[in-house]
């Protein structure tokens, strides 16, 4: 239509021009010849004409075109674990609400898993608790082994201290039994002396009572007393011969003792401070054993622990599966594109259908390049609503695409809807007008 108008423009300033032209070459009406001079003065020249080209583009124009309701709010709804559908609960065109519920998947299988999980965490629970009784019960004996390995070092070390006082008393006690022994041989010779003098004696005493007996100085009577008391010291110093044998028999070992009793006192010094070391490695390797054991028993528990948390994650998946099988709406607007059907198998990312926003509305209108780089920011783009009579202004250019269309004629305008138009449905069409002037 454009081209059509610029070309009838240009046929008729060319028409003009040459109907301009030919006036100016008819030859004027006859008159009465004036009298002229000798001299002849020759017409002027036809005058010089230029014609020019006018550029279609350099003329306003109208252009209307058919725009589209959009809205920036879009969402794409699929399933978020793969199922088959059971129900779909809206049909297209439908207004949802965000959190709508729109199909349902079948989850029997998930539910299955939910049991199996649920099952695994009560076992893992199980192994938990016994890692748990257990690092108390091995924490409890190892305890027991320390404080007897700890008794013992107190008994070692008391064995110690006995010893140390055993060192000097032994050796007083040595000296002072050979001090005895010595004591008793001199109280034994003391004694077979006194025993031989009284011997002597009562042998004296009786040979002259068996004298004066013999001349009838005294009687059988005190000569018989006389011998059975020189028998009696006989006895007697018979036995004090002994004692001294017995008393030099023992002072011999008593006096050679002293040191062999000191040696052996320090003997068990010696071994009784062995016994504390030993005592004291047994305290050190018990606190190790218990240390290293404890150990063992962490890391019994830091397994299960992991295998309650891995149980219960996988219970929280089989949870949360379960739960995606309800599909919702994730924005408020208009169920578009609804292509799920009931008994398909839906996987995640596989739209089921699209929710178009009822916020952020705009107008999209596709118009020729060479159109669309002549418009602004703010160009009015007019058009009738329904029930209006008259053509207003529904929008205004927002923006246009830089870019050329699929169909490689055309560009995308993006414009911002005005007044009324703000209340058209997402999806509406509409003829809209803009008027482009030269460039």
């Amino acid at each position: 239509m454009k081209n059509l108008f610029g070309a009838a423009v240009l046929i008729g300033v060319i028409a003009l021009a040459w109907m301009y032209n030919v006036r100016a070459r008819m030859p004027a009406p006859a008159e009465a010849a004036p009298k002229v001079s000798s001299q002849t003065t020759q017409p002027d020249a036809s005058p010089n004409l230029t014609v020019v080209p006018v550029d279609p583009k350099s003329q306003a124009e109208t252009v209307s075109a058919i725009g589209i309701v959009r809205s920036d709010a879009f969402a794409a709804v699929s399933a978020r674990v793969p199922g088959r559908v059971t129900a779909i609960l809206v049909h297209e065109g439908d207004a949802v609400a965000a959190g709508q519920m729109l199909a349902r998947l079948d989850v029997a299988d998930y539910k299955a898993q939910l049991a199996g999980a649920a099952a695994g965490v009560q076992a893992a629970r199980a192994v938990w608790r016994k890692a748990i009784d257990g690092k108390r019960a091995r924490a409890a004996e190892m305890d027991s082994a320390v404080l007897q390995a700890q008794s013992g070092l107190e008994m070692a070390r008391l064995k110690v201290k006995q010893a140390e006082i055993g060192v000097p008393l032994g050796s007083e006690a040595a000296r002072s039994d050979a001090q005895r022994a010595v004591q008793g041989v001199v109280q034994a010779e003391a004694g077979k002396d006194q025993a031989e003098i009284g011997l002597r004696e009562a042998r004296a005493a009786l040979t002259r009572l068996e004298d004066l007996y013999a001349v009838g100085g005294v009687a059988l009577v005190d000569v018989q007393t006389a011998r059975t008391q020189v028998k009696v010291l006989e006895s007697q110093l018979r036995r004090a011969e002994a004692a001294l044998a017995s008393a030099k028999a023992a002072a011999g070992p008593a006096e050679s003792g002293v040191p062999l009793r000191a040696r052996l006192t320090e003997e068990d010094l010696a071994l009784a401070r062995a016994g504390v070391r030993q005592a004291e490695e047994a305290v050190t390797l018990a606190r190790r054993a218990r240390t290293e054991a404890l150990r063992v028993a962490d890391r019994d528990i830091e397994a299960a622990d992991a295998q309650v948390r891995q149980a219960l994650a996988g219970q929280e998946q089989a949870t949360v599966q379960i739960g995606t099988g309800t599909i919702t709406a994730p924005i408020a607007g208009i169920v578009t594109d609804l292509t799920g059907k009931v008994g398909e198998f839906a996987q995640p990312g596989m739209a089921l259908m699209h929710i178009t926003g009822t916020g952020g509305r705009y107008l999209e209108v596709a118009v020729e390049s060479s159109v669309a780089e002549r418009l602004q920011k703010g160009t009015p783009l007019r058009g009738k609503l329904v029930g209006e009579a008259d053509e207003t202004t529904i929008a205004t250019v927002d923006r246009v695409s830089p870019l050329v269309n699929s169909d490689n004629r055309t560009r995308t305008v993006r414009a911002e809807l005005k007044g009324a138009a703000t209340r058209l449905a997402v999806g509406t069409q509409v003829r809209v007008s803009v008027m482009v002037g030269g460039r």
